[in-house]
C-alpha cells in the first residue's frame, strides 16, 4: 500500500470518527428535547384535570333537571345489571343495593366527565348532597325517591334491625297535604308531651312529687311572643345573627352546645335547652357540674319502644338518664326539668311517615325537630335557624368542635333529611332566607285554626 493510500484511508477513518461523535451530540440534545415536551405534557394535562376537577356539576345530571321524565331517567340509572335475575330481588337484597350503587356511581362519573377519573363514591354523594340541600333551600321536594336516594343504605340496614319494633299506624298520602293541614296534623299530637310521674312504673318510684307540678305550658303561658330555635349546625359560624337571636323572647339550644366565644354568631341567651339521654348518661359531658345545664329549663329525652311500653323502657334504656334526673331534681328542686313522653316522639315520627312516600328510618326524630314542635307549642311565631343548612354550610357536625360527618347535616340514625322536607313545607321563608341567612319562620300551634 502507498504512502498516499494510508494518508487517504487514516484521514477517512478521522472524519468517520468526528462525525460519530457529532452524530451522538446530536441525539442527546435530541433525546433532552424529547423529554423536556413530555415533562411539560404531563405537567399541562395534570394541570388541565385539576381544573376540570373542580368544575360544578354540568346540568346533563338527571337530578339537575326539571323535566317530567325525571323519574323514569332514575330508575333507568339504578337498574338492575342485565345479568341479575329478577329473582334475585328478595334473596339477594344487599347484592342488589351494591350492584345499585355501584351502577349510579359509574353513571354519574361518566356524566360528570364522559369518562370515568376515578370519582371515589364519597365525592358523589358530597355533590349529590349539595344539589338535594339546594332543592330543599328552594322548596323543590317533588321526587323525594331523589331525597332517599342518599340515605337508602341506612334505611334498609334499620329497617331491619328494627330495635323499635315500629309498625307505621298512619296511612300514607294519596295526594299533598296542603301546608295548613299539615300543621293541623302536628297541632292535634301534641297532647300530653312530658311525664307526668304518675304513670307506672314511675308512680310506684315517687316520681309524682319529684317532676315539676306545673307543665311546661303552665310553665310560660301565653306570654312567648317571638321565640328561636338555634341549631348547633357548623354553617351558623360566621353568620352575624347573635343580636337577631337574643332579640327573640325565648331562646332554645340543643345538647352540649355552648354559647361562650360564639356570641357573635349564636348570641347569648338560653331559656329552654333540649338534651338527649346520652347528655345525663355519659360522664364526659359532665352534666352534674356544667353550667350549660344551669338556669334553664331542661327537657331531656330518650328513645323508648314504639308501643309505649314504660316498664321495658325504664329497664333497658339507650342510656341511664333516669338517675341522672333524680339526682338533679333533688339536688335543685327549682329547677324546670322534664322528660319528653317516648309516645309523643312516635307520634311525630307517624307525622313525618305519613306525609312522606318513601319509608324512614324506624328511630325516632331528631333532637333538632323535636325542639323546633316544642316551640310551636309554646310561641306564637318561630325563627329556626340553620336545620335547613345555609350556603355556609360544610359536612363540620357542630359549629363548637371539628368532627366531620355528613350524617349530621342528611341524617343517618335519624330521618333527618325527611324532617328538613317536612319542616321547609311548613314555612313561606324564601329561599333567599334559608339560603343566605339561615333562617325560616314557622307559626306557633295557638295561631293556627283547625277543625276539630
Amino acid at each position: 500500500m502507498t504512502k498516499t493510500s494510508l494518508t487517504h484511508w487514516y484521514f477517512h477513518c478521522v472524519y468517520f470518527r468526528t462525525s460519530m461523535r457529532s452524530m451522538k451530540r446530536r441525539v442527546k440534545k435530541l433525546d433532552m428535547v424529547t423529554w423536556l415536551l413530555f415533562l411539560m405534557v404531563v405537567i399541562l394535562f395534570v394541570q388541565m384535570t385539576r381544573v376540570y376537577s373542580s368544575m360544578p356539576l354540568i346540568p346533563s345530571l338527571p337530578w339537575s333537571r326539571d323535566t317530567d321524565d325525571f323519574q323514569d331517567r332514575l330508575e333507568a340509572i339504578l337498574h338492575r345489571p342485565t345479568w341479575m335475575p329478577e329473582s334475585w330481588d328478595k334473596q339477594h337484597p344487599d347484592l342488589e343495593r351494591y350492584w345499585r350503587e355501584e351502577r349510579l356511581r359509574r353513571q354519574v362519573r361518566k356524566r360528570l366527565r364522559g369518562t370515568s377519573l376515578g370519582l371515589t363514591r364519597s365525592e358523589i354523594r358530597t355533590r349529590f348532597a349539595k344539589r338535594v340541600l339546594d332543592r330543599l333551600r328552594k322548596g323543590d321536594m317533588s321526587n323525594e325517591r331523589m331525597l332517599s336516594l342518599l340515605v337508602r343504605g341506612q334505611i334498609q340496614h334499620y329497617s331491619l334491625e328494627n330495635k323499635f319494633n315500629v309498625v307505621s299506624k298512619r296511612q300514607r298520602e294519596t295526594s299533598r297535604s296542603s301546608r295548613e293541614e299539615l300543621l293541623c296534623q302536628l297541632k292535634r299530637q301534641v297532647g300530653r308531651w312530658t311525664l307526668s310521674g304518675t304513670e307506672e312504673p314511675f308512680s310506684g318510684l315517687g316520681w309524682a312529687k319529684l317532676v315539676p307540678n306545673a307543665t311546661v305550658e303552665q310553665l310560660y303561658g301565653e306570654r312567648l311572643k317571638t321565640c328561636a330555635v338555634v341549631s348547633s349546625a357548623a354553617s351558623i359560624i360566621n353568620s352575624g345573627l347573635g343580636k337577631e337571636i337574643d332579640s327573640h323572647d325565648a331562646v332554645l339550644r340543643y345538647n352540649a352546645a355552648p354559647t361562650e366565644g360564639y356570641e357573635e354568631d349564636v348570641g347569648t341567651k338560653t331559656t329552654i335547652r333540649v338534651i338527649n339521654s346520652q347528655i345525663l348518661g355519659s360522664p364526659r359531658f359532665n352534666f352534674s357540674r356544667s353550667e350549660l345545664y344551669k338556669n334553664v329549663t331542661l327537657l331531656a329525652w330518650d328513645p323508648g319502644p314504639y308501643n309505649g311500653d314504660l316498664h321495658r323502657w325504664y329497664q333497658e334504656p339507650d342510656f341511664d338518664l333516669f338517675s341522672a334526673y333524680v339526682e338533679r331534681r333533688r339536688r335543685k328542686p327549682s329547677q324546670p326539668f322534664y322528660i319528653l313522653h317516648p309516645s309523643y316522639l312516635w307520634r311525630l315520627w307517624d307525622v313525618i311517615q305519613g306525609n312522606t312516600k318513601e319509608d324512614i328510618q324506624p328511630n325516632p326524630p331528631s333532637s333538632g325537630f323535636t325542639g323546633i314542635m316544642v316551640m310551636m307549642a309554646l310561641c306564637e311565631q318561630v325563627d329556626v335557624y340553620e336545620f335547613i343548612p345555609s350556603r355556609r354550610q360544610t359536612d363540620l357536625c357542630h359549629y363548637y368542635d371539628y368532627l366531620e360527618n355528613r350524617a349530621c347535616t342528611l341524617g343517618a340514625y335519624h330521618p333527618l333529611l325527611f324532617e328538613k322536607a317536612l319542616v321547609r313545607r311548613l314555612t313561606h321563608s324564601t329561599e333567599r332566607d334559608i339560603g343566605v341567612k339561615g333562617r325560616l319562620s314557622l307559626p306557633g300551634f295557638r295561631t293556627i285554626q283547625c277543625d276539630t
